[in-house]
């Protein structure tokens, strides 16, 4: 009678242990997805590029230059990729 008992535990024991683990990995292959994406941002990010103060740029409707435009476009994307999207709050212009 111990021995059936002890065996039904070790069986309820083994499967909580294997669905954990299951989870577990499930939430690593989430995170690897979300850091390739932020990798393959960061390796096509145009490193030392020259900035918008150096360039020249034409005037559009807006006013602000179509490469000053690129550059803050860039720059958003290297911000959102070093954020790693890891639940972080998006940093708006205003915040930083």
């Amino acid at each position: 009678d111990k021995r059936k008992k002890r065996l039904a535990r070790n069986r309820a024991s083994a499967r909580l242990r294997r669905l954990k683990k299951k989870n577990l990995v499930d939430s690593y292959e989430g995170e690897v997805g979300i850091l390739e994406v932020a990798l393959s941002k960061l390796r096509s990010h145009r490193w030392g590029s020259v900035s918008s103060t150096r360039t020249r740029t034409t005037p559009t409707r807006s006013g602000v230059g179509a490469s000053a435009t690129a550059n803050i476009d860039n720059h958003e994307a290297l911000i959102e990729a070093l954020s790693m999207e890891r639940g972080q709050q998006p940093l708006t212009p205003e915040k930083r």
